[in-house]
């Protein structure tokens, strides 16, 4: 099973997982490559 794919405009451009530690859950991201500003804005809405 592959890792869960991070889509932008239909195109891979990272992945993520979750990960616990002592009860807390945290969403990590890794990207394939730098983004450009107007693509980071286009994640943040």
């Amino acid at each position: 099973m592959g890792r869960p794919t991070l889509l932008l405009d239909g195109y891979a451009v990272g992945s993520w997982k979750l990960t616990r530690d002592k009860g807390a859950v945290s969403l990590v991201i890794e990207m394939l490559k730098p983004l450009s500003k107007r693509d980071l804005e286009a994640f943040a809405d």
